[in-house]
This record gives structure tokens, sequence and C-alpha cells, in this order.
């Protein structure tokens, strides 16, 4: 399985940045917690995730964030985020962890976020409308074969069970069986393999 934690950074005032990619839920986001808990005993409790390149986090995977962000605010510190998918930060915001965990559009502006002497304002998601946020025609609408494409470009090693899971999820809403799921995967492995 790709590795989710693509590079990380250290910044100035013992910020650190965390280049994030794929997709990460439940069976992944320890990955994360990990880490930060890590950086946390290195006394760097100052975490910007930048989830650019993340394709996909399940609610599970927020939670999981925001308690841990709550446990280091509890010591000074912050997790942040930066840069959003439109999808993603869609249901960031449906979800409501836009009013729990600061996101920001600006990598400078996270920065001095950090600065007690400054207040910068988070970015402000605009209300979208649940339909918007059901429909994500662009992934929604895409063929079974795209839309394994898109899961094995971050997921090359997936099992079966883990892959009909991720698109059995409303962003993909696709209901397949295994034989055909099976049989499409391999025809797209072999196609990448050339």
């Amino acid at each position: 399985m790709a590795q989710l934690i693509e590079k990380v950074n250290h910044l100035d005032n013992n910020i650190v940045e965390l280049q994030l990619k794929g997709y990460i839920d439940g069976s992944n986001v320890k990955e994360i917690k990990e880490k930060i808990t890590g950086l946390v005993n290195e006394n760097k409790s100052k975490i910007i995730l930048k989830m650019k390149n993340v394709e996909f986090v399940s609610a599970n995977a927020w939670k999981t964030i925001n308690d841990l962000n709550k446990e280091i605010k509890s010591i000074k510190g912050s997790i942040k985020i930066l840069n959003l998918k439109k999808e993603i930060e869609g249901i960031f915001h449906l979800l409501e962890y836009d009013k729990k965990i600061e996101y920001y559009k600006n990598k400078e502006k996270i920065v001095k976020s950090f600065d007690s002497k400054e207040t910068f304002e988070p970015h402000k998601i605009k209300s979208i409308n649940r339909d918007i946020i059901d429909n994500l025609t662009d992934i929604k609408n895409s063929s079974l074969q795209d839309k394994i494409k898109r899961i094995l470009s971050t997921h090359s090693n997936i099992q079966l069970l883990k892959l009909k899971d991720i698109l059995s999820h409303p962003v993909y809403n696709e209901k397949t069986n295994f034989l055909k799921l099976y049989l499409n995967k391999k025809q797209i492995e072999k196609e990448m393999e050339n």
C-alpha cells in the first residue's frame, strides 16, 4: 500500500508540515496519529496537515484527527489543515469539522497563524448545498474502471474487500460484485504494468 505520509517538513518555530496523499480512513489514520504523537513527544505541537494530494478522508478519520487536535490544544499546540480538494472540503464542511479544526488555503497564512501575536482568520468555506455534496458528479459518473484506477493510483496493493468497501462509499457510489471487481482490477493492473 502506498505511503500515507509523503513528506515531513520541519519549518521555523517548531512547526511541522506533514504532506499527506491517498486515502485516509480508519485503517490507516493511526499512521498520522503515531507520527503526530512522536512529534509532540519531541516538543513539536504545531502541526500542519497538507492535504493537497489526498483523495478521500472518511468521517472516522476526521473524528480521529479532531480528537488528536483537542489533545494537542490542551498543551498549547494545534493541528491545522492546508489545501483540501474541493470534494473533501465540501465533506469537511458538511461534517462541521471546519468549526473545530482551522483550515487554510495559503501556506504563509497558516504558518503565521501559529504566532499568537498576529490574528489570521481561517478560510471560511461557503455554505454548501447538500445536493452538490451528494452529487459529486465528476467521481460518481466516471466508469468503474476509472474509479478503480483512481484508487489504485494511491493504494497499489489494495485487497479486493477494501477496494469494494471504498467503492461503496457515497463518493464513489459503486455497487459491484467481487468477480467483476476482480476482473477489472486485474485488467487495470496489467495495463499499468505496460
